[in-house]
């Protein structure tokens, strides 16, 4: 973007991010002017996106984001070869998205798009891995399955030694 009005960023929102992924149901910005300005929240508020500013001068507030931009200097520093790092920061990005991540065991290109990239230089098509989207999404719903904590998920409840002679209980409600 060569400028950032508040027009050019509504403008650039509905044309690279909602025309590729759809309308968001929250977005996260920091209070800059042109993300608090009128003709934002009313972009916002005709698409139904729920807006959540971060804390001014905080950064920390923010954190994945930060830690995102922190990876992604480091990458385009090991890149970079010539004075313009935007020349280099298509394919930085290109990488950071095709590469798996530890947690997930796949990409997050992978996540978006339910197949893995081909990206230059490749040995292998990704193509010709035998796996098929909806295996690929079952086996991502079972690692997002909820799991219990050690605390909750053991506790025994504590059932008084007298209770078992008694007549009568009170059973609460609530």
């Amino acid at each position: 973007m060569v400028q950032t009005s508040t027009t050019d960023c509504a403008i650039a929102l509905i044309r690279h991010w909602i025309a590729r992924f759809g309308v968001l149901l929250d977005m996260t910005s920091d209070r800059g002017p042109q993300f608090t300005s009128a003709l934002w929240n009313e972009v916002a508020n005709k698409l139904g996106i729920q807006v959540h500013r971060t804390t001014a001068y905080h950064p920390q507030s923010n954190g994945l984001v930060e830690r995102f931009h922190r990876t992604l200097k480091a990458a385009l520093k090991a890149r970079l070869q010539g004075p313009r790092w935007t020349d280099e920061l298509p394919w930085v990005l290109l990488g950071l998205r095709t590469v798996p991540k530890e947690d997930l065991d796949t990409s997050s290109a992978e996540l978006v798009y339910g197949e893995p990239l081909t990206v230059p230089g490749e040995f292998v098509n990704p193509n010709s891995r035998l796996h098929s989207y909806n295996n690929l999404f079952h086996s991502l719903a079972e690692r997002f399955a909820p799991i219990p904590t050690s605390h909750h998920g053991l506790s025994t409840p504590s059932i008084p030694p007298s209770l078992k002679n008694a007549r009568f209980v009170f059973v609460r409600r609530d």
